[in-house]
């Protein structure tokens, strides 16, 4: 048999908690007082319709149940409310009026998880598949002092994303989610057919969902995780979707030029994609009169003083401490596509800051990185522990490099680099990767000492230096200018 497709509110893993008490000495609809506590028998759309799902599975269908903790109002949004006393887990239950102020017989609007007169353009994720965020609304009959059975219909339809991260290595934690179109999908509405008809006036072309649960934010894996979206019905184009991740970076997804999202009333509409280019939102592309543009910060970091990720060679996930990356060095092992192949410099698909960022974005080359310490173009001075304001933030321990030509600055933090088996740094050492190769097992890096000591002076080896390919190092971008320029 078809399971129901649409499930009320909270997890079918808290139903068995105690029901609440009906406001009664004898619990048979009887108060102290001798007044009948009013209740109403409410259940979810018959079995043969096709609604949203969120427990069960696509080819049986869902169940439609409902939960401990349950209200609902009758009377409109604002109306009396009334708490689920029994029929938690179940597609019918029974919900009692909270407080004395008995409805007098006619025909209420009653509406669930719908306290004011619009959709919200802020919604929340909940784990286990729960969701708290779609309306439903029904027509309550009152009939000689008592309610008539009601039936509730989903006002919205359901937007599934299955967000995936591309390898577990990963680590991608997501803080918020969020959707626009050229539509409207928040605001004020009005109920046609069951459905939430958003007005022309008071409305909102995005929705925001806020993945920050109790503090915690979603980590994603290489089988996705599942996120719902509460939409009114209707056709939506120019659809963009933010994934922000726990940096407050953000990965876009745009929908193809000339597709649509359809979303239908009491209906699931999936949507899987997997996420890879994480752009800082603070991220700049910053003219230092050379022949690139340079980032404002590091792969992975999320201001211009932070270390980033570490990276081996032609690698794009990230390293950690506890791997021993000689032996975990898994891109290009034998050395045969790039040096014995007579490559020089990366392809996109193993340069991690085209992977990370996309665009234009890409690691610098050997002869970019030449250019950065030409004393000719540029100046450095070293930030040391007391730190330096540098384009409005505080760093500290690196160098800052100034162009004599724009008089604009980026800074480099001090990093130290991964190599076998933990992080061999010391405050006055930076080293960065280079796209361009170095014999059959190394690759050009940029790196720059300033030795504690008398002299005060700090060493920049630009050209012939080197490191073994699997060791761990950040990556400071590049990107092209502008055709116009």
């Amino acid at each position: 048999m078809k399971k129901n497709m649409y499930m009320i509110a909270m997890a079918l893993g808290i139903i068995a908690c105690s029901r609440e008490e009906l406001p009664v000495t004898d619990q048979n609809d009887q108060s102290a007082s001798g007044q009948t506590t009013m209740t109403i028998i409410a259940s979810t759309e018959s079995s043969n319709a096709t609604r949203t799902a969120l427990s069960g599975n696509d080819t049986d269908g869902y169940d439609v149940v409902w939960s401990e903790g349950d209200e609902i109002t009758v009377g409109g949004y604002g109306g009396n409310l009334f708490g689920l006393y029994e029929g938690a887990g179940k597609t019918s239950a029974t919900f009692f009026l909270k407080g004395n102020n008995n409805l007098t017989d006619g025909e209420y609007d009653s509406f669930y998880r719908m306290y004011t007169t619009t959709l919200p353009t802020k919604q929340t994720y909940y784990p286990d598949n729960t969701i708290k965020s779609s309306p439903m609304h029904a027509k309550v009959t009152i009939s000689g002092g008592k309610p008539e059975p009601a039936q509730f219909h989903n006002l919205c339809g359901l937007l599934r994303l299955k967000i995936k991260e591309k390898e577990v290595k990963d680590y991608i934690e997501v803080s918020q989610i969020g959707i626009s179109s050229s539509q409207a999908m928040a605001g004020k509405f009005d109920i046609v057919d069951y459905a939430a008809v958003m007005k022309n006036e008071d409305v909102f072309n995005y929705i925001t969902l806020d993945c920050t649960n109790n503090g915690n934010n979603v980590p994603l894996t290489t089988d996705g995780v599942d996120f719902y979206i509460a939409l009114p019905a209707g056709t939506y184009t120019n659809v963009v979707i933010d994934v922000t991740d726990k940096n407050g970076s953000v990965c876009t997804k745009r929908l193809a030029s000339g597709k649509s999202l359809t979303i239908e009333r009491s209906k699931i509409t999936p949507a899987t994609f997997t996420v890879e280019q994480f752009i800082p939102s603070n991220l700049e592309a910053v003219d230092m009169g050379l022949s690139v543009l340079w980032a404002n910060m590091n792969v992975g970091a999320i201001s211009q003083n932070g270390n980033g990720d570490y990276f081996a060679w032609g690698e794009t996930s990230t390293k950690s401490s506890v791997l021993l990356f000689r032996q975990d060095y898994y891109f290009d092992k034998d050395y045969t596509e790039y040096s014995a192949s007579g490559k020089t410099v990366l392809d996109p698909e193993h340069d991690v800051a085209h992977v990370k960022w996309g665009g234009d974005w890409r690691m610098p080359t050997q002869s970019e990185i030449a250019e950065l310490f030409d004393d000719t173009k540029t100046e450095w001075s070293y930030v040391n522990e007391y730190g330096a304001e540098i384009n409005g933030v505080k760093c500290y321990k690196g160098m800052k490099i100034t162009s004599k030509e724009t008089g604009k600055s980026i800074f480099l933090k001090s990093t130290g680099y991964y190599k076998d088996s933990g992080l061999e740094y010391n405050d006055s050492e930076g080293l960065y990767w280079s796209s361009t190769i170095c014999g059959d097992e190394s690759a050009y890096r940029l790196k720059f000492s300033y030795p504690y000591g008398t002299g005060g002076y700090y060493e920049r080896h630009d050209v012939a230096n080197s490191s073994f390919r699997y060791c761990g190092l950040p990556v400071r971008p590049v990107c092209d200018k502008p055709s116009s320029e």
